[in-house]
């Protein structure tokens, strides 16, 4: 279109709002685009995260026998074990346990054993029941260390034996 001798096309407001809307459109595709790849690369993360494979426990597990379990299950009683003992040990001031301790899955009975420094839960199936139980005395003994637990045992040792009822007193006349 040449009006009065000049070559440049004249911008009417129809023109403007077709650039407009076409900008507009391509805004938003762009804008939705880049939503979908964040939310996918969150969902992934997500996945990553929750996977059995990439759980990370703050215990070691061993299940040769690849029995099935919880590690989520496990990982809030081990929070929550952790927490209830300290609160029950020093309610105003709690410290933070944080046992370490392997999980032995497939075992021939149920026990929590220590040797020394080194605990183990071993469980004939994954038992929520059984895994608190164990976790509650593994929790303990990071409070009550071995030489805690020798020093009580002969405590308690010399507190019985330094009362005396009156049955006893009366046989050893």
């Amino acid at each position: 279109m040449k009006y009065g001798g000049n070559s440049e096309p004249k911008t009417s407001a129809a023109n403007v709002r077709g650039h407009f809307q076409t900008y507009h459109s391509q805004l938003r595709a762009m804008i939705t685009l880049r939503v979908f790849v964040v939310t996918m690369i969150a969902a992934v993360a997500g996945l990553a995260l929750s996977s059995p494979a990439q759980t990370s426990l703050p215990f070691d597990v061993s299940n040769p026998k690849h029995l099935k379990w919880s590690t989520e299950e496990a990982g809030r009683i081990y929070v929550s074990a952790c927490e209830l003992v300290a609160r029950s040990i020093h309610p105003e001031k709690p410290p933070r346990l944080a046992p370490k301790f392997t999980l032995i899955l497939g075992a021939n009975e149920d026990s929590t054993l220590r040797n020394g420094e080194t605990s183990e839960v071993h469980l004939r199936t994954w038992n929520a029941g059984r895994f608190a139980e164990a976790m509650v005395l593994v929790a303990m003994r990071e409070v009550f260390k071995s030489e805690d637990v020798t020093n009580l045992t002969r405590d308690t040792l010399i507190a019985a034996h330094a009362s005396v009822s009156v049955g006893e007193l009366k046989r050893k006349e």
